[in-house]
């Protein structure tokens, strides 16, 4: 308000996170999620949802995604067709109540990660007042490229997220960035890797990825 800026969570990856108590879209404006299947709940298809408690932004969201119309036939303004389909989110109503088990089940598995990973990797940090949902649990080392493919060759999926920063991608060559400007972005690029922590994981599989990854390191 000091400022007069207007603030749009990006929760696309936090659903059921926290700050400080509060989860995605209790700070801001207006809060985004994605529902795409890999997300911590996500529809069959593509997907996602905007919260706010302003109910004029809430209207003209509402006219937006639904080609600008207020009635069958009138067009307010002009639009998309950004509409949730009926099978989406009869899926994401069913899956809804598991999302705090599944969470649950996510942050333990990142605590098992936390406390049995060799110490040549660095694992993610959860700062007092934030709880972390772990779409992704990430850890870094300098040897990413090896170990991404000693765990394949070994039957662990891994992957990187993301493995060109934002400053470097061609969409955005029009502000004239060049490589080196942003060091730690391009670092982290080169180091992060994205282990498996998805909520179906057995406690043999947990052992068995964390036992690879320490042979990688002997």
């Amino acid at each position: 308000d000091d400022h007069d800026l207007f603030l749009i969570e990006d929760a696309a990856q936090a659903h059921a996170a926290e700050w400080r108590g509060h989860q995605p879209g209790y700070y801001g404006d207006v809060a985004t999620f994605s529902f795409f299947p890999a997300k911590n709940l996500g529809c069959f298809g593509d997907g996602g949802a905007v919260v706010t408690n302003n109910d004029e932004l809430a209207e003209k969201i509402r006219l937006l995604v639904n080609h600008g119309r207020s009635t069958k036939y009138e067009h307010l303004m002009e639009g998309f067709n950004y509409r949730l389909d009926a099978l989406q989110a009869a899926i994401l109503n069913a899956k809804l109540p598991y999302l705090p088990r599944w969470t649950e089940l996510r942050r333990k598995h990142a605590a098992f990660y936390n406390h049995h990973l060799p110490e040549e990797v660095k694992r993610p940090v959860e700062i007092n007042g934030a709880k972390h949902v772990y779409y992704m649990y990430v850890i870094r080392t300098q040897k990413r490229d090896e170990l991404m493919k000693y765990l394949k060759e070994r039957g662990i999926s891994c992957g990187i997220h993301y493995p060109l920063p934002l400053h470097l991608q061609p969409a955005y060559k029009d502000f004239g960035f060049k490589k080196g400007d942003f060091p730690v972005s391009e670092t982290l690029a080169k180091e992060i890797l994205s282990i498996p922590v998805y909520p179906e994981l057995t406690e043999e599989q947990l052992n068995y990825i964390v036992d690879t990854i320490k042979q990688f390191f002997n």
